[in-house]
This record gives structure tokens, sequence and C-alpha cells, in this order.
């Protein structure tokens, strides 16, 4: 034995014994722990909502683009029976109805209103009910009937236009129908 018991000092030459420490717990012996559990399910209801959000972007209904693709003059009628004289044009529309959802849409009514300069020639009212597939256009044909009084007032600026190589009309279109998506139909009204 290197010391004595009940001595209060250390024998020279012998080494000096100190209480012994407490082991370490032994290292984990993988260096990189799997993440708690619940990391993974908040990481997938992240990404879950992402995805959902990206759909509903993707499939909320827009409202779909109108343009006016010719007006035609069909038809000049001057009537000088009654005291004034009367002027009536017959006008010839092709409008452009262009579905920009993922999902058919069937219009049940389109309106259209023709101004000139700030003044309203007309309105076309065209009712029937056609369907546009999703991503897909349709043509429509119609005719206005304009009360050539209010084009008169502008007859110096409609020879300038003319002049100039093309004449700029003022459109307001009104679209009612349904959207179909996954069976449930959803109405849509739009202007512009």
């Amino acid at each position: 034995m290197w010391f004595k018991p009940g001595a209060d000092y250390a024998v020279i030459g012998q080494p000096l014994l100190f209480p012994l420490r407490a082991p370490d717990p032994d290292p984990d012996p993988n260096p990189n722990p799997k993440p708690h559990p619940c990391r993974h399910c908040l990481f997938l209801l992240l990404l879950l909502l992402l995805v959902l959000l990206a759909l509903l972007f993707i499939i909320w209904p827009t409202s779909p683009d109108v343009s006016l693709v010719t007006l035609r003059l069909k038809r000049i009628r001057i009537s000088t029976t009654p005291p004034p004289i009367s002027i009536t044009i017959l006008m010839g529309l092709q409008i452009k109805i262009r579905n920009r959802d993922f999902f058919p849409l069937e219009y049940k009514r389109v309106r259209v209103s023709i101004g000139y300069r700030g003044n309203d020639l007309g309105k076309v009212k065209v009712k029937g009910s056609d369907r546009i597939p999703a991503r897909g256009t349709t043509l429509m044909k119609a005719e206005l009937k304009v009360d050539g009084a209010r084009v008169v007032r502008d007859v110096v600026k409609l020879i300038e236009d003319v002049a100039h190589g093309g004449i700029t009309f003022d459109t307001e279109t009104r679209i009612k129908g349904t959207l179909f998506i996954f069976g449930f139909l959803i109405p849509i009204q739009t202007f512009w």
C-alpha cells in the first residue's frame, strides 16, 4: 500500500492519491443525431401549405379577356322623310373572348358598349349560351345599330382619324356566366 491508513502526511517518493472523479458519460456514438419527429411534421405541414397556396393561385377564377376584333360598316341609311334628317348606321362586330382559367367557362349573356371620343354610340347585347374550353378562345358575331346623329357631332374628328389610317373606339364589355371547377358551378360577372 502506498499510504498508511490514518496518516495525515504523504510519504516521500510515493505518489499522491486524489479522490477519483466520476467518469464522463459515454459520448453519443452517433455524432449527427436525427432531428426531433416534430420538426419533420412542421416541415411537411409548411410544404403542404405552400402546395395548397400554389394550387389556389392557379385555379382561382379570373376574368376572361375580351377584345373587339373587327368593326365593319354594313349599311348607312339616311332618312329625309320626317322634318329632321336622320342617319342610321349598321355595323357588324366580331368579339373575341379568351378564357384564362384552367376550367371551362359558359357565358349566358355578353353586353358590349361602343363609344367614340367619349360619346356613347350604342350597345350590343348577345344572349345565348356557349362554352369556352379551359385556356381557349371563342369568337362571337353581333350587329350594332347606331343613331347617326351622335356620329355627326364628331364628323370632323372622324375624318381626321380616317385620314391617319385608323379609328379608335372605346369599348366596355360585361359578361355573365358560370365557371366549372371540379363539378361546382361558380357564377361570374365581369366588367371592362
